[in-house]
C-alpha cells in the first residue's frame, strides 16, 4: 500500500499493548483504514496511522518501556506539531511549572518530541520531523 505522506498539525495517539489486536479492532469495529505502518529500526511495527474520514486521524503506538501508563497518563496522547525549538519550549513550559515527562527525545517514527504532563495527567507532546525524506520511505512499508 502507497501512501501520501501528509504532516498533521494536530492528532491523538493511543498507546496499545498489541498493534496488530488494535488495528484489527478499530478497523473492524469502527470502520478505520490503515493510513501506514511505521517499523522501528529493528523492522518491529511501533507506530500505525489509521484514518476513518476527513480528518478522523489516529494514530496508535506500541506502549513500550519509554511509553508506560505512568508516563502517558491514561494511555491518551495528544500531539502537536510545531517549528519552535523544542528545547527552548521545554526551557519556558518548566519555568512556567510545567511537568516535562521526557525530552527533547529522538523517536524511531522519525520526529523529535518533548512531553509534558498537563495538572489532570493529560500527556502533550510536541512534535517536529528529523526527517521526511526517511518519513516518507518507510511509508511504503506494508501495514500490520
Amino acid at each position: 500500500m502507497e501512501s501520501i505522506f501528509s504532516p498533521m498539525p494536530f492528532f491523538v495517539t493511543l498507546a496499545v499493548q498489541n498493534l496488530e489486536v488494535a488495528v484489527r479492532w478499530y478497523a473492524d469495529a469502527l470502520g478505520f483504514q490503515v493510513v501506514y505502518a511505521m517499523p522501528n529500526r529493528e523492522g518491529v511495527t511501533v507506530l500505525v496511522h489509521l484514518r476513518r474520514g476527513s480528518a478522523q486521524d489516529l494514530m496508535l503506538v506500541l506502549d513500550a518501556e519509554e511509553l508506560t501508563e505512568a508516563d502517558t497518563g491514561r494511555g491518551v496522547m495528544l500531539t502537536f506539531m510545531v517549528e519552535e525549538p523544542l528545547a527552548a519550549l521545554a526551557a519556558r513550559a518548566q519555568a512556567a511549572g510545567a511537568t516535562v515527562v521526557e525530552g527533547p527525545v529522538e523517536r524511531p517514527w522519525g520526529t523529535v518530541e518533548v512531553v509534558f504532563r498537563d495538572p489532570d495527567g493529560y500527556v502533550l507532546t510536541f512534535s517536529q520531523l528529523t526527517d521526511a525524506d526517511a518519513a516518507r520511505r518507510t511509508l511504503s512499508q506494508p501495514p500490520v
